[in-house]
């Protein structure tokens, strides 16, 4: 009799601290309330294009990829129902004027934003020419330019300077940051050493809650003085599918290092994120959408 009493009572003792246990994961856990705005980083099936939704339902795909990953992003698409667009190209070439041309044919696109390329906005605009690409209003944007995509939601452009290089190189890459009330997502897209060293000099804020890795976590980026003006609350490797994130990179994103949530499309598979402006957690990772 004594050693079912003790057994009953380890029992409930434990049954207790499980109990208070998931009371205080819950209590820690950030509470989403009214609208969102959700970003969704995809894995390498997609192309490593991003897809972002407003509170109001707008979508915005941020370079969008062809052939097998246009296919994919394409059926995702149809899942939400979505019949206008908006696209972000943060660095236009060829191979991006090709897959605006084909995702022209299966989806209304409203407006193409990208950044001002200065000399070689020619040779974009041959590019989309050769691609059989019907004309859709273009948004250039420098440092400084602001967009209103809702009454709560702003896209910063941080990059380029309002001199850009010639030929549009990595340098010159549009980079932005999506301000939702409190939180904000910045997409440093495929900014090189050179870039950020610029976005550093400028001299702008760049805090920001979430950091989409620089040039998908490749080697020469996302340097120590970056992070530390970002001071992130997560980081996203967009990693490509034959071209892993450089170790040194890695280590330097890493949680240990810089107190952010780190997640890698290449581990994770497709990484969602949502914000109310106030909280922000993560929705889902590694599965569909």
């Amino acid at each position: 009799m004594r050693k079912l009493i003790i057994m009953v009572s380890i029992i409930a003792v434990a049954a207790i601290a499980i109990y208070f246990d998931g009371q205080t994961r819950d209590s820690s856990e950030p509470k989403i309330f009214g609208p969102v705005l959700k970003a969704r980083f995809l894995d390498h099936s997609f192309g490593n294009s991003s897809l972002f939704t407003m509170p109001d339902g707008k979508i915005i795909v941020v370079d969008p990829a062809g052939g097998r990953g246009a296919e994919a992003l394409l059926k995702m698409l149809q899942g939400e129902k979505a019949k206008e667009i908006d696209v972000i190209v943060t660095n236009p070439s060829r191979e991006y004027a090709k897959a605006l041309a084909g995702l022209q044919k299966s989806v209304l696109i409203s407006n193409v934003i990208r950044p001002e390329l200065g000399r070689a906005t020619a040779s974009w605009t041959k590019w989309l020419r050769d691609s059989k690409w019907e004309d859709v209003p273009e948004t250039a944007l420098t440092r400084g330019d602001v967009l209103q995509f809702t009454s709560q939601v702003t896209l910063e452009a941080l990059n380029p300077a309002k001199e850009p290089e010639p030929r549009g190189v990595g340098s010159d890459s549009l980079v932005f940051r999506a301000k939702f009330k409190n939180k904000s997502i910045l997409y440093l897209s495929d900014i090189d050493s050179k870039g950020e060293c610029g976005l550093i000099a400028s001299g702008l804020d760049l805090e920001s809650s979430v950091m989409v890795a620089a040039r998908n976590g490749r080697y020469g980026s996302n340097s120590l003085e970056l992070l530390s003006m970002v001071r992130p609350e997560m980081c996203v490797v967009s990693a490509l599918r034959n071209n892993a994130p450089s170790t040194s990179v890695m280590d330097r994103l890493d949680t240990i290092n810089t107190g952010a949530t780190l997640y890698r499309s290449d581990k994770d598979g497709i990484i969602v994120i949502s914000t109310d402006g106030h909280s922000m957690t993560l929705l889902d990772k590694g599965g569909g959408y």
